[in-house]
């Protein structure tokens, strides 16, 4: 995130957006109730808490809160998501492909506690997780910024929606006010 403000703003505001970004976290570790475990501890500050920091100094620094946002979109869709579908793009030369994803992808939803989560169905060429609660919706709410949840799921739809051997299908999320965030993911024949 740094060379991405850098990147945007020049080195000097870039380097101190960066630094009250990273100072944001910190007050945001601080006062959380959800890093309940080392694993949601390390997802809170490496992963999630990252993006409603930087939205919420943005907005701090005169920034209205829908450039604040457009900001952290840019971010989550020029830097994390090229990373990510990259990732995937090597992933998917893997033989075997939609097994090992679905048994990953099921195993890490349903016993993480990152998740509140069902296994729906699954079968050889589909499956479906549905979830019912979800770390980055309950951090982004606690940050008092829910509409940041909204870019957490986009990076979902665009990094799953543009896999080549699974078609990703969705109706809702909890960061858009469903009642869960359903994950149907089938074989591409």
């Amino acid at each position: 995130m740094e060379e991405f403000l850098i990147d945007k703003y020049g080195e000097n505001k870039g380097k101190e957006l960066w630094r009250l970004t990273s100072d944001k976290v910190t007050k945001l570790m601080n006062k959380t109730k959800l890093a309940t475990s080392k694993d949601r501890k390390d997802t809170l500050k490496n992963v999630i808490f990252s993006k409603p920091a930087l939205y919420l100094v943005l907005h701090e620094k005169g920034l209205s809160k829908e450039e604040a946002y457009d900001v952290v979109y840019e971010f989550l869709h020029t830097v994390v998501c090229v990373k990510s579908k990259k990732q995937y793009q090597t992933m998917e030369k893997i033989p075997c492909f939609f097994t090992i994803f679905k048994k990953v992808f099921i195993k890490k939803t349903t016993t993480s506690d990152l998740w509140t989560s069902s296994l729906k169905c699954s079968g050889k060429d589909s499956f479906e997780v549905d979830i019912t609660r979800c770390l980055w919706h309950d951090a982004c709410s606690e940050a008092g910024c829910p509409e940041i949840c909204k870019l957490f799921c986009g990076n979902d739809d665009e990094n799953f929606g543009e896999l080549r051997k699974i078609k990703f299908i969705r109706k809702g999320t909890l960061g858009r006010g469903d009642k869960m965030c359903d994950f149907m993911f089938e074989k591409r024949k």
